[in-house]
């Protein structure tokens, strides 16, 4: 089954320099919910679910030290149907964060995580992950996420990668930008964002299967007859 978007909101600014804001988005029961967030280098956040007490998974952080760290959560299987309020805190710094959130469905009820690729990158205007390494499977969701330094008026999304969703913080140095698209084969996965001017940067591309999925063919080279 192909993964969805069902419905998608940005939580710009955070409220300022603060060491916690809560977010509510409205989710059906079954599907997932994933949340890209862009934070200061030294903000080690946490995710609290506090209307139905699940549990917020941190699939990867790519952290560029002193400036951002680009993050991705999940809630595999949201519990009810309605309206669920995040809570994100801050251990760190207070730092400036954006983030935005989805509702996905058509995600591996089961250990959906597969492949990731992340790097940093300092001052530049191409901001890229590198290449995961081959997939489990060809139906998977891959997921580009780049927190940057700046709310860059320039960013330009990977063409090969559907909507690009950006969310800003309060400041001028926060912002997040995420897209989304199907593999399509068992091929390795990148993402590359550009900016119109050098800013620093934390990319990173994570695939996640999509259920229904099937392991690559088997090698039958081997056989003879």
């Amino acid at each position: 089954m192909a993964y969805a978007i069902v419905s998608s909101s940005a939580k710009n600014g955070g409220g300022g320099y603060v060491q916690q804001w809560d977010h509510a988005h409205s989710f059906t029961a079954g599907n997932a919910a994933v949340v890209a967030l862009a934070a200061g280098e030294g903000d080690a956040p946490t995710l609290t679910d506090l209307t139905h007490s699940q549990l917020w998974v941190e699939l990867n952080e790519t952290v560029n030290i002193g400036d951002r760290r680009a993050e991705l959560w999940l809630i595999l299987n949201v519990s009810t149907t309605g309206s669920k309020t995040t809570r994100f805190y801050s251990g760190g710094n207070w730092a400036d964060s954006a983030a935005y959130f989805f509702e996905i469905s058509g995600l591996s009820a089961t250990t959906p995580l597969d492949q990731i690729a992340e790097a940093v990158a300092d001052a530049v205007t191409t901001h890229a992950s590198g290449a995961t390494a081959a997939l489990a499977q060809s139906n998977e969701m891959v997921v580009g996420v780049m927190a940057a330094t700046n709310q860059v008026p320039g960013v330009t999304g990977d063409a090969s990668y559907g909507t690009l969703y950006s969310a800003t913080g309060f400041d001028s140095w926060t912002s997040v930008h995420v897209q989304f698209k199907s593999a399509g084969s068992t091929a390795g996965q990148s993402y590359t964002v550009t900016t119109s001017s050098g800013t620093h940067s934390s990319t990173m591309v994570v695939t996640l299967k999509e259920s229904g999925g099937a392991p690559p063919p088997a090698d039958t080279s081997k056989f003879f007859f």
